[in-house]
């Protein structure tokens, strides 16, 4: 489902306030983009998943300090 700008962002700023079911939403949205990225770099599998989940982790422990950049780009 492509969710858009405006929904994007306000599931962002739910996760920034400690809405975890946000978040759970923006990593079923983006798993398998960041998944299939990962993957591409260093191949399927295990190391992949490892990965992946390691950039979920570190997303939430940076989204208090999150802003929007100015091309309203969330991917990178």
């Amino acid at each position: 489902m492509q969710e858009t700008p405006q929904a994007l962002e306000r599931l962002v700023e739910a996760a920034q306030g400690g809405q975890a079911e946000a978040f759970g939403v923006l990593y079923d949205q983006w798993v398998t983009r960041v998944y299939r990225y990962v993957a591409y770099r260093v191949g399927p599998g295990p190391h992949a998943e490892d990965l992946t989940a390691d950039t979920f982790l570190r997303a939430l422990e940076a989204l208090p300090s999150f802003r929007w950049r100015a091309d309203g780009s969330f991917s990178a």
